[in-house]
């Protein structure tokens, strides 16, 4: 496997951080706002909330690790480093253990049918669908990095 500097090099490629977290509350918003959100019960509500707490969290956490490691002029974490970025991994791994992988591919599912049905004017298909591709991909693949040090 690559060090941990390489992995969080290839998840956020094609992205900032606040281009990124910008994304996840546009999505955010569209959906909450959309008329099948208003059929909603209360748990319903709490997940979609909640995936969005983690989703912005484990940006949050994803970015300021590549950038301390880059800082550092390092590849994997350190005692040091790990210390400094508790919070975030403290956010990394509630992420990882709380999200189950089935339920966020069914909420990633609800979201694309709710943007695709409503979001046409803003977004041409081809590229919602790379957009959101890239979107499940980033916390599918956070998912599998290692923070062992």
């Amino acid at each position: 496997m690559a060090d941990l500097l390489t992995d969080l090099k290839k998840i956020t490629l094609y992205t900032t951080k606040q281009s990124l977290t910008e994304y996840c509350w546009e999505l955010f918003t569209i959906v909450l706002s959309s008329s099948e959100a208003d059929g909603w019960d209360m748990r319903q509500r709490n997940q979609a909330i909640l995936f969005c707490r983690f989703f912005i969290n484990t940006i949050n956490a994803a970015f300021s690790m590549k950038e301390a490691l880059i800082r550092d002029n390092l590849n994997n974490l350190t005692n040091s480093l790990g210390n400094e970025l508790q919070v975030h991994l403290a956010n990394l791994e509630e992420y990882r253990s709380e999200v189950d992988v089935d339920e966020m591919e069914q909420f990633f599912n609800g979201y694309s049918e709710i943007l695709f049905k409503y979001e046409e004017s803003l977004f041409d298909s081809l590229s919602l669908r790379i957009s959101l591709s890239f979107f499940k991909d980033f916390f599918t693949r956070i998912r599998l990095i290692d923070l062992i040090f």
